[in-house]
This record gives C-alpha cells, structure tokens and sequence, in this order.
C-alpha cells in the first residue's frame, strides 16, 4: 500500500472526529488512526507512523480524555520521526510536535517538563536551515506556553531571537499566532518588565473585539481583564472585567443546563417507547404474515392490503425515529457544551476572586490585614491549580494524586525553604467527593508546616496513608520546632475540624501539632 493511501486514513480519522456529531466519533477516528499505524509498520513507512502517533495524541489532546495518553503518543511520534533528517518536511514535522508536547505537559501541571521541552523545541529549531526556520510560524505559540508556567524571560528570548525570522500572522487553517504574540508581548511588558502599559495589550484587545465565536471572546477576556487591572487602567479593568461576567453569564446559564438535560431525559424516554411500538408492530407484522400462508385462498386480498398499511406506519414510525435520534444527539452535544462552560466558569470564578484579592493587598497598609488576604490567595491558588485534575477522573489514585498535590502547594512557597516530603501511602482509589475534603486538609496541615517553618531552614514532613476495615488513617507531622503554646489557632484549624465533622471522622493533636485523623471509608462512601 502507498504512503498517500495509509495518510487517507489517517485524513478520513481527523474528518470523523471533526464533525463531532457522533458520540462515538472519538472511538471511531482511534479505530482509522490505529489502522494506519497497522499498515505504516507493514510498509515500514516511518513519516506515516510518525503522523499516525501525532494524531492520536492530537484527539486525546482534543478530547482532554487522558493527558499520560496524550503526551506518550507525542513523544513517540517524535522519536519515530527522529531519523528522517534528510527530510525538510520532517523536521518541521517534528519540532511542531516537540511543541504541543511542551503544551500538553503545562495542561498535566507538570512545569519542569514544560521548560525542558521548550528548549529542547528551540534546540533543534535551532539546528535546521534559515530557510525552514522562517516557517516555524507556532514560534509565538511557544513563548506562550513559557508564560504560562511564569518563565518570562525565556518567552522574552524566544520572540527576540526566534520570531524576527518569519511573518507572524493569523490564518484560518491554524491558530491565532498574531494574536498570541500581542497576548504574550503584552504579559511580558506588564508582568516581566513591570510596565504600567502595553500598546501590545491594546493590540490583543482590538482582536477580541474581532472574535469570531462567543467562546474565543470568553478567552479572550479572561486573560486581558487581569492584565489591564495589573496596569493601574481600571476602566479598561473594570470594562473588561464587566463584558467577561456577562458573557460568562451568558455561556453558563445553570438553568439552560437543566432545561437541556430534561429535555434530554424526554426525548430519551420518546425514543424507547418508540422503539418497542415499533418491536411489537414487526413482530405482528410476521404472525400475519405465516396466517396468511395457510389462508391465502381465502384472506390473501385482506392480506396483502393490511401488510401495505402496516408497512407505511413502520415507515413513518422509522422516520421519527430518526428525527428523535438527531435531536437527541443535538441536544447531547449542547449538554457536554454547557456541563464544560460550567467547570470553566468555577475555575473562572477562582481566578476572578484571586484578582479581586490581589487588588484589596495593594490597597491595604495593615500588615496583619495582608498576611490574611495573602493567606486566602494561597488557598484558591491550591485548589484552582488541582480543580482541573480531580474533576477529570471520577476515581482519583490518591498516591499519584498526592504528589500532584504537593508539588503544586510548594510551586506557591517556591524560593522560601528547602521542604522535603517523606510519604507512605497505599495503592488506594477514592471518589471525588471524599478527594475534595480530604486534601483540603492536607492543604491547610501542609500549609502550616511551610508558613510556621524557620526562613533558611530545612523541614522534613511524614504523611502515611493506609486503609484498616474500612478506616482510612491519615498521620502527619513535621520536624519544624514549634508547639501549641507558640502558636495562635487561627483559621486552618477551624476549616480542618469541620471537614473531619463532615466526613464522619476523629482527629488527635498533640502539643508539637502531631495529627492522626481516622474516617470511615467503603467503596459506597462516594456514591
């Protein structure tokens, strides 16, 4: 088979998965995806492979079904096509992919291999021809992905020296690159150089007005109100701020959500009863038709008139079943939209309150006042950056889902002491709704033993985690020298007494802040 044929496969899988219409459109792109990787190792085709690994990585991407999945088909897709040096195509081919792979690791909140695949993406941009290099148009791309896990000065580097090459400009058949330098130009001026104004952030405001979907407005705003309150411009802040509320409001109408999911539950319950109606019409439809072989002589005529009849009421029935399916498949695809915009607008809302805070410290004078605002903002910075990881699994694997956990708390301590985590935890998997409270505990006790450490000293925390007859025990303590006496209860405290109240448990606390917590658990508990 011919390499063009095996890519028409790997085509017809992204034209399948692009119409959206089906809700099995994801398993039946995989299925024309895998049967091009089946055929391009027959051929020993290795561009087609590469191709092949790149879009199954590029759906799960898509689909946000599974990160791990996404970021090892990229990187095979990327050491597949790793000998084709002699290639042009090739080469662009894979550092493109070197580039969403840098983007899937900032969506799995790992920002180590972020950093590490964008140089590497610069390196071996680095290492083609000046000719292919002014191709590389996703370049501002790039410096975006820097900016997103706060590396500034390397998304400076990558526009200075790596985008004074091409022509930077949108285009249908891609992304917004334009629009992503003004973006990343314009948080590079304001967060990076400290800069009161940004002509690139004006740049970036005029594209939004120019959006061409609700949903890109809806982006859009959410990241230029933040910046153009940073510069002090409150009435473009305010402006911003206002239109993105209202077009939140708009998009996430909970009771649209409902309306729509009963509406569903309608059209589901029409569907089925039609479906037996139309079950027993068949099966009558056979009886007449083995009572008509014994009585043709004398029946026939009656018959075949009857059977006529019956066969256009199935037909009709066939047609509305048909017309109940695509509304039911409409109606499916507005209530996945809807449910998405509503986890978009929780994390939204966290983001909002965080702006709202920011702007209450830089207005305070009273020390003790900014300590607690500050104190707030690290609890909503914690639970934003792990909201989008517990709501993507409905069980969670509480040993991986911890150390997720507290390499994000300490990525908002970085800098302060040199913290080490010893943790002894079983293979355990929990729902969500006992994940929440749960590490909401774990936050305000991991918290604390940060806050209350010596500056410049090292600490060491023990966190062991084991399941006795149905008990999950949860034991922490730190090696930080402090005790009851010296230490004002505050807060923290409270938040964790009342988590243990609602999961049913019991806590134990001794004078050096030593926690031994005990709560019933059965795999009904998240039910």
């Amino acid at each position: 088979m011919s390499s063009k044929e095996i890519g028409a496969y790997i085509d017809q899988g992204y034209k399948i998965y692009a119409t959206k219409t089906d809700p099995n459109c994801f398993v039946k792109s995989m299925s024309y995806f895998d049967t091009a990787l089946d055929l391009a190792i027959q051929n020993s085709d290795t561009f087609q492979l590469a191709r092949a690994y790149f879009a199954k990585g590029s759906v799960y991407d898509a689909w946000n079904k599974d990160k791990d999945k996404t970021i090892e088909y990229f990187s095979k897709s990327i050491e597949t096509i790793k000998p084709l040096t002699n290639n042009p195509k090739a080469l662009v081919k894979k550092i493109y992919t070197m580039h969403v792979l840098a983007h899937a690791y900032d969506k799995k909140g790992d920002s180590n291999m972020t950093i590490q695949t964008i140089y590497r993406t610069l390196h071996e941009a680095n290492q083609i021809h000046d000719t292919l290099q002014s191709g590389l148009e996703f370049m501002p791309q790039l410096a975006l992905i820097a900016t997103v896990v706060n590396n500034y000065h390397l998304a400076d580097s990558i526009l200075k020296h790596c985008c004074h090459k091409m022509v930077i400009q949108n285009s249908p058949h891609s992304y917004n690159y334009l629009d992503n330098y003004y973006l990343t130009k314009a948080k590079i001026d304001i967060n990076y150089y400290g800069k009161k104004t940004s002509p690139y952030l004006d740049s970036f405001y005029e594209a939004y007005s120019r959006a061409k979907t609700p949903v890109d407005s809806f982006e859009m705003l959410e990241q230029i109100f933040p910046l153009y309150l940073k510069t002090g411009n409150k009435e473009m802040g305010y402006k911003s701020m206002k239109d993105f509320l209202t077009l939140d409001q708009k998009l996430n109408s909970i009771s649209n959500l409902l309306e729509a999911q009963q509406n569903l539950n309608l059209i589901e319950n029409k569907l089925r009863t039609s479906e037996n109606e139309s079950l027993k019409k068949t099966r009558w439809i056979y009886i007449i038709s083995i009572l008509a072989l014994f009585l043709i002589l004398a029946v026939g005529g009656y018959a075949y008139y009857k059977q006529t009849i019956e066969k256009k009421k199935l037909a009709n029935s066939l047609r509305n079943n048909e017309k109940l399916r695509l509304d039911l498949e409409q109606q499916n695809q507005m209530n996945l939209l809807l449910n998405k915009e509503i986890h978009h607008r929780i994390k939204n809302n966290l983001q909002f309150i965080n702006s709202l805070i920011d702007m209450q410290m830089s207005g305070s004078e009273n020390k003790e006042v900014r300590d607690q605002l500050k104190n707030t903002q690290m609890r909503i910075k914690t639970i934003s950056t792990y909201y989008d990881e517990m709501r993507q699994e409905y069980q969670i694997d509480l040993k991986v889902g911890l150390q997720h956990f507290i390499h994000a708390i300490s990525q908002n301590f970085k800098g302060l002491n040199n913290y080490q985590w010893i943790c002894n935890i079983e293979e355990i998997v929990i729902g969500p709704q006992f994940t929440i409270p749960l590490f909401v505990i774990l936050n305000e006790l991991i918290t604390n033993t940060i806050k209350h450490g010596k500056i410049n000293s090292d600490c060491t925390a023990y966190i062991d985690v084991s399941l006795r007859s149905n008990t999950l025990i949860l034991s922490y303590r730190d090696t930080n020298e402090k005790t009851l006496k010296d230490i004002k209860l505050g807060l923290g405290s409270e938040i964790i007494e009342l988590l243990v109240l609602q999961l049913k448990g019991t806590m134990t606390r001794n004078d050096n802040f030593e926690y031994h917590f005990e709560f019933p658990y059965t795999e009904s508990t998240d039910i």
